[in-house]
This record gives structure tokens, C-alpha cells and sequence, in this order.
């Protein structure tokens, strides 16, 4: 089995180390998340009514 690597030299800074973002900015971003998440939902009911009227098809042939 190999040795174990050794310690890193530097110290690591995590990647949401950074200046906090203003309260405007904060609103954007749940802004821009609520619209993303209502596209993906609109998407994925739009999915599943194509493959439920699918089913519907078939079965009435």
C-alpha cells in the first residue's frame, strides 16, 4: 500500500472565503435562484404531462 502524502505546505482558503455580498446583491441571487427554480419546475411538469398524455394515448389505441 502506498504511504500516506504528507501535509500540504500551504494553508488552504476555503472557496467562500471571500468580502460578504451587500443586501441588494443578496436579494439578486434569491431572486435569480427563485426564477431558476420555478424554469426547472415548469420544465419538469411539462415532462411529466407529455409522458402522462403518452401513456394516455397508447393505452386508448
Amino acid at each position: 500500500m502506498d504511504a500516506p502524502s504528507p501535509p500540504p505546505t500551504q494553508t488552504l482558503t476555503p472557496a467562500n472565503d471571500g468580502p460578504p455580498i451587500s443586501e441588494k446583491g443578496q436579494a439578486a441571487l434569491l431572486t435569480l435562484a427563485r426564477l431558476i427554480g420555478r424554469q426547472i419546475a415548469r420544465e419538469e411538469f411539462a415532462r411529466r404531462m407529455a409522458a402522462a398524455n403518452a401513456e394516455t394515448d397508447d393505452t386508448s389505441a
